[in-house]
């Protein structure tokens, strides 16, 4: 009872300043108040729970992202990455170039005389509204016979339609055809080669719809070298000659024909691509082929950026790295990484990142600070930089061992995540329990209090019904 009067003088005192409420609420809100410390405990400690699993999930999926680049880096291709070269066109309108690790460093000259084409071969003129005259017929194109559905009612439109339709619809015949209304009344039908070059030329073979369309006209001569163009209403070749159909450049001097406009085979991992022919009095390009640094740092950054992204993650929160020895002691192998020596190629003296022109700053992050050194180097031996990443303890090698065990669906964070995920989830329910329990007890208290405030009113009003009693009558 005296704890209870305690409550009630705490709230008594308060009266004056919440004439609104009753003093059974000031005592309930007074008790509350007493027992917040306690849920203020649980809140506190769910919130550096969900602190602590807040981390760890970041730094679980920056440790993917890295394995990621490990994975990279664990590719059979990988060290030809290194080898990679840059190459420069002096006319990028006339000619692209790129290159692979097998392209020798150096100068070339490149004239680009003629570009590669397509044939074509074009029908004779023919009145569209006329009859075509012919029943089911065929046409070779290509050393394929296609079939053509006539009934002889069409007109010529209409059955140069059907003959185009046909041989589009044939599969692997390496031409492409389509009519053409060359004037309002007149039309035509176009074989075009679906590939450029000599050996790709349309070729036909005389047949009574060949003839039709104006195909075995005396002097044109579909298999020959020497074939006759006209630009009337006969039927006539794009090209005279099938060689013209090949591209044709100067290479240092030597003169080269190709059937296509991207040549590989001129210069040993070169690509070159042609898109315009030069003027006769045009000088030629000239196409230089140097170390590949810009590839190299572009290969390599990536990785590097994955370490300084957890390197920084870990620094930037120590509270946890102080709360669990695993991510102080990643935090210090990833650190120490930077300063340790690599097992070098034999004959190389290459063993550390900083030969690569790769350095640390101020606050441990990795990058190509120096990429004059970084060029030497891969002048020098672009497979000894490649085996400073992927050698047997190069850098994958030992981000690999410095961050084993830590992820996987059995890996420590998932497994510390999922532990702390029970204890929140432990403290919400034992809030809960908690803020019920103090209900209960609010509701206990003030049926107490309204008992006891009851039973003195009750006292009060006997006290004062004795005192109105006078004295005499004692």
């Amino acid at each position: 009872m005296s704890d209870l009067l305690t409550q009630l003088t705490s709230a008594a005192s308060s009266a004056s300043n919440s004439s609104n409420m009753s003093q059974s609420d000031l005592l309930v809100q007074s008790f509350k108040r007493t027992q917040q410390p306690k849920v203020d405990a649980l809140t506190t400690k769910k919130t550096t729970l969900e602190g602590r699993v807040s981390f760890i999930n970041s730094l679980k999926s920056k440790l993917d992202s890295l394995n990621t680049q490990l994975d990279t880096f664990s590719l059979s291709t990988m060290n030809q990455k290194f080898k990679a070269k840059a190459m420069t066109s002096s006319d990028t309108s006339v000619a692209t170039v790129s290159s692979d690790g097998d392209a020798a460093i150096g100068v070339n000259s490149l004239y680009v005389k003629r570009l590669a084409s397509s044939d074509a071969l074009i029908t004779q003129r023919m009145n569209i509204s006329d009859k075509f005259g012919l029943t089911a017929n065929s046409i070779n194109i290509n050393g394929f016979n296609v079939n053509v559905e006539l009934d002889g009612t069409e007109t010529n439109e209409q059955a140069m339609k059907k003959i185009v339709t046909a041989i589009n619809n044939t599969k692997d015949i390496t031409v492409s055809a389509s009519f053409i209304k060359d004037t309002t009344t007149t039309g035509r039908i176009t074989f075009a080669s679906t590939s450029t070059g000599e050996s790709n030329k349309v070729i036909f073979q005389d047949s009574t719809l060949a003839a039709k369309l104006g195909l075995t006209t005396s002097g044109l001569q579909s298999n020959s070298n020497t074939r006759y163009s006209t630009t009337g209403a006969g039927a006539f070749y794009k090209s005279t000659d099938p060689a013209t159909l090949n591209s044709n450049v100067e290479i240092n001097g030597l003169d080269v024909v190709r059937e296509s406009n991207t040549i590989s085979d001129l210069l040993s991992g070169v690509e070159i691509n042609l898109l315009k022919p030069q003027d006769k009095d045009a000088l030629p390009l000239t196409l230089n082929t140097s170390v590949g640094t810009t590839q190299v740092k572009e290969l390599v950054q990536p990785l590097l950026d994955s370490y300084n992204d957890i390197l920084n993650h870990l620094k930037s929160n120590p509270t946890q790295m102080r709360s669990d020895s695993s991510f102080s002691g990643l935090y210090s192998n990833l650190r120490s990484l930077p300063s340790q020596s690599i097992t070098p190629l034999s004959g190389s003296s290459v063993s550390m990142l900083a030969d690569a022109g790769i350095k640390a700053d101020k606050n441990g992050n990795l990058s190509v600070s120096d990429t004059d050194k970084l060029t030497e180097a891969l002048k020098s031996n672009p497979e000894a930089i490649a085996n400073l990443f992927t050698g047997t303890n190069g850098l994958t090698s030992k981000l690999q061992t410095a961050t084993s065990g830590l992820i996987g669906s059995d890996g420590l964070l998932v497994t510390r995540s999922l532990s702390l995920g029970k204890q929140i989830e432990s403290i919400k329910k034992r809030t809960i329990d908690l803020e019920d329990r103090i209900d209960r007890q609010s509701v206990s208290l003030r049926k107490e209090y309204e008992s006891s405030l009851k039973v003195y009113l009750q006292a009060q009003n006997q006290s004062n019904l004795l005192g109105t009693f006078p004295s005499s009558s004692y």
